[in-house]
């Protein structure tokens, strides 16, 4: 938001005078330093890939194949338990 609100006003700004240039240059390397964080940033979420997990579904899941074991042992079948359940 502060990087838009800036380049905003930097288009306000008249460099051909020379309290608006100084003000122009600080406030342009301000708004290169905030694009640069923002790429950054997004690098490392991109990198990471940030997942919304949810734990009751798993939970859900982890009860109904303890259920299904349980009954297959029951029915004297022999069971392969997993801890990856992709496989």
């Amino acid at each position: 938001v502060t990087t838009g609100i800036s380049i905003l006003y930097i288009g306000t700004l008249n460099i051909n005078k020379e309290k608006h240039c100084n003000r122009a240059n600080i406030l342009n390397n301000l708004i290169t330093v905030q694009i640069f964080l923002i790429s950054v940033i997004n690098i490392v979420i991109s990198a990471f890939g940030i997942e919304q997990v949810n734990l009751h579904n798993a939970d859900v899941l982890k009860q109904k194949e303890a259920r299904e074991a349980s009954r297959l042992i029951s029915a004297n079948h022999t069971v392969m338990v997993f801890n990856d359940s992709k496989l």
